[in-house]
């Protein structure tokens, strides 16, 4: 695959001028940015997902759950167009099933649409009484321009030893990353080694001087209502679905916790069809027990239609695996939350 990407680096060399001369015209004002007159806070990465934005998000919209806070996210992998408000138990053909999620686990307004700048205007237009703004996936967008912004990189594959796409997985330029306040190295093992921290540290220092946190997962069974459950039984098969940009770490969890079985992975944001769905089941309940379930993660259960999940439920017990952010120590995450609360008053 790397020969193969290397030969596609004339491609990566278009992309780069474009996007140079797309950043300059912002920088020069030619392209207008907005700025929200709500306080906001700017989520996004520089690679092709999977970098743990939607846990990110839901972390600050249970922080800030005070100020009341709506998360506008463009709803990537939607059928819809426009705009919408997310409504729990709703189908991610009109939602998207990352905003589903974010719904789910926070409580919190959720908004998607393609233009952020007409949503800011849908929540004049309604006296929303929100007092934050969380804006999912927005660094590259660049038509709104938030008050504080987030980078995520993942500790696995660091945009400093990346490239743009299609010899690497970036989608902007490294250099991007001095638009972030804060940069969070996700999906770290802790702990981690004060040498490998300080190399990290200061390979983004080249190309910004924002203070960098590092943050791991933690995961955790559930039911599809949220309660949690104990291990599945680990001396049966289970039927294993997922569609998620980078599932690593989920399979490392099943591993260590000693469950295997019948393993379909698809692409992220994958269409489940009925069909497909029908089929995987028919062939696995040949040979499932009684102690057998359906393991999937959230953001893939919310991209089930009712239809689909019902199937599941008569022939199975559901159990979710559910993530979310941890930092390394709880004086980390004191130190990160003390730095975005200044951002977003300041």
């Amino acid at each position: 695959m790397k020969p193969f990407r290397f030969i596609l680096s004339p491609f990566a060399l278009l992309l780069g001028i474009t996007l140079r001369i797309r950043h300059a015209l912002f920088n020069l004002g030619v392209w207008k940015s907005t700025t929200p007159q709500i306080r906001s806070i700017g989520i996004g990465n520089l690679s092709a997902g999977g970098t743990g934005k939607t846990p990110l998000t839901i972390f600050l919209s249970q922080l800030f759950q005070d100020q009341n806070p709506v998360v506008i996210s463009r709803g990537y992998g939607r059928k819809s167009k426009g705009l919408h408000e997310v409504v729990t138990g709703g189908e991610a053909e009109q939602f998207g099933d990352e905003p589903l999620e974010i719904k789910h686990n926070s409580g919190a307004q959720v908004i998607v649409c393609e233009k952020r700048v007409k949503a800011l205007q849908h929540l004049k237009d309604t006296s929303s009484d929100a007092k934050l703004i969380v804006f999912d996936d927005v660094l590259q967008h660049r038509w709104v321009k938030p008050h504080f912004n987030l980078l995520l990189t993942t500790f696995g594959q660091p945009f400093f030893e990346d490239h743009l796409f299609p010899w690497g997985m970036l989608r902007d330029l490294k250099s991007r990353a001095k638009a972030a306040d804060l940069i969070l190295v996700t999906k770290s093992v802790f702990p981690i080694e004060n040498s490998t921290a300080e190399r990290y540290r200061k390979s983004i220092q080249q190309y910004s001087s924002a203070p960098v946190f590092f943050t791991g997962l933690a995961h955790r069974f559930e039911n599809t209502q949220g309660e949690l459950l104990k291990n599945p039984n680990s001396d049966c098969s289970h039927l294993i679905i997922t569609g998620i940009a980078k599932p690593e770490k989920f399979n490392e969890y099943l591993g260590s916790k000693g469950i295997s079985g019948s393993f379909h992975r698809f692409s992220d944001h994958h269409n489940f069809k009925d069909e497909e769905l029908k089929a995987i089941l028919s062939k696995f309940l040949k040979f499932a027990s009684e102690s057998s379930t359906l393991i999937t993660t959230r953001k893939d259960w919310t991209r089930l239609s009712a239809k689909q999940k019902a199937l599941f439920q008569s022939k199975l017990q559901v159990v979710i695996v559910a993530i979310e952010l941890i930092f390394e120590s709880d004086q980390h995450q004191n130190d990160f939350q003390q730095l975005v609360h200044q951002g977003i008053i300041e």
